[in-house]
């Protein structure tokens, strides 16, 4: 987006310095081809006599210049729809009620089903039936190999699905609303200031073209109405706020001019500037080391202690998952498959997907010459299993397995699982 519309505006500019140059004489000659600027400069030789003559030449020019910051500008608007919001295409009426919320839940997803609509063919469903809830001040993570429907899961709270995806069914009650049941303009009220979102890839959310300080300044005047002066303390104040040394220097920088880091501190500070009570952390400190991987989830953690803010935390990484989750839902092709606290998960998997990816993390496994791996991979939508997802991959399964589809079996009040042999698992 940005490249596109730098482009444009390097072409007004070239064509204003071309007319500027023919205008000094400093370019092509009159009588050696047409020029604007030529014509700019006959017209003023004659301004007292035919002061009209200004008006078709400039006016040309300025239109022109204008045009094509125009261009660019919807180029890019062009680019960005194939993002647009997946709940701008939904009916507006429900068949039924959202289910209730847990006493004390900021966030109840209720069975959410997300579809992408494929050029050829059916809808593809991505996302089935995902129900969990989020108190206030609590971490929740969303675990699972790539492809089980992690990230989608989490940006479709938000709406923030590509052009071809959109909320089937379910509902997503966000503090007495239903998210999943408001406009495209309803749903802008509550990106930022209510719920907020940082990526894996901290560069893609900044501008490259202005510096850290000035878009902190935007989103803060964005939510809260500020001055240009009282928006700039207060963006100063943000850097302070995730920890970063020399708040005043780096706000006169370039995000390319930051480190990976640095760069994402700065993506929490833009997620904190409309102080929001639920942030969604989409594997936020995967491309970062292990040093800086540690700042940034001490900083979640101070974050969530001093706000009382809610988390939903995506990952694939299990040490980060016990290191800052309170509890965690493992995600397999698209359904939920276990959910319980991470210690409960930890000490005793109720599926045997969670249970031969706790036996695959590095940390766990035992010292050998191969480290266990599950056979396969997570099959596309395509592919799936009319029964138990995993069951191709499972040395549990049985001929059960695949008869129906697999419900999210309640273990005590607070956990569930989606396998019919879950005792047998815990007993392993």
């Amino acid at each position: 987006g940005p490249i596109i519309v730098q482009l444009s505006l390097f072409a007004a500019t070239a064509v204003l310095v071309q007319a500027a140059l023919s205008f000094l004489g400093l370019s092509v000659p009159e009588t050696e081809g047409p020029s604007w600027g030529n014509m700019v400069a006959a017209a003023a030789q004659v301004t007292s006599q035919a002061p009209w003559l200004a008006v078709p030449t400039g006016g040309i020019l300025i239109v022109t210049v204008l045009a094509l910051g125009l261009l660019g500008d919807a180029l890019r608007d062009a680019r960005a729809s194939r993002f647009q919001s997946a709940f701008a295409v939904r009916p507006r009426h429900r068949t039924a009620a959202p289910a209730e919320a847990e006493p004390g839940s900021l966030l109840a997803v209720r069975n959410l089903t997300v579809g992408f609509d494929l050029p050829h063919g059916p809808r593809a469903i991505a996302v089935r039936v995902v129900s969990f809830d989020v108190a206030a001040g609590e971490i929740v993570g969303i675990v699972g190999e790539s492809g089980s429907g992690k990230t989608v899961t989490a940006r479709s709270l938000l709406g923030l699905l590509p052009a071809a995806g959109q909320v089937v069914s379910g509902s997503a009650v966000f503090d007495g609303t239903d998210l999943t049941a408001l406009s495209e303009a309803e749903l802008g009220r509550f990106r930022g200031s209510r719920i907020a979102l940082v990526s894996q890839e901290p560069l893609s959310g900044l501008d490259p073209v202005f510096r850290v300080g000035s878009q902190l300044a935007e989103v803060v005047r964005r939510h809260h109405g500020l001055s240009r002066s009282a928006a700039r303390r207060r963006a100063i104040e943000l850097l302070e706020t995730v920890r970063i040394p020399a708040p005043e220097t780096v706000a006169r920088r370039y995000p390319q001019e930051l480190s990976g880091g640095m760069a994402q501190r700065v993506s929490i500070a833009l997620a904190l500037a409309g102080e929001p009570a639920l942030l969604i952390a989409d594997e936020p400190t995967t491309a970062l080391d292990v040093t800086v991987q540690a700042e940034i989830l001490a900083l979640l953690r101070d974050l969530r202690s001093r706000l009382d803010m809610a988390i939903v935390f995506v990952t694939h990484d299990w040490g980060v998952l016990a290191d800052i989750c309170d509890r965690a839902v493992v995600m397999y092709a698209g359904e939920v498959v276990e959910q319980a606290s991470v210690t409960d998960l930890y000490r005793s998997p109720r599926h045997p997907y969670t249970q031969r990816l706790l036996a695959a993390n590095p940390h766990l496994a035992p010292v050998s010459d191969l480290l266990p791996t599950i056979p396969g991979s997570v099959p596309s939508p395509a592919r799936w299993e009319t029964g138990c997802r995993f069951r191709p991959r499972c040395e549990h399964a049985v001929p059960e397995c695949g008869e129906r589809p697999i419900p999210l079996i309640p273990i005590g009040p607070t956990r569930g699982t989606r396998c019919i042999r879950h005792e047998e698992v815990a007993g392993r």
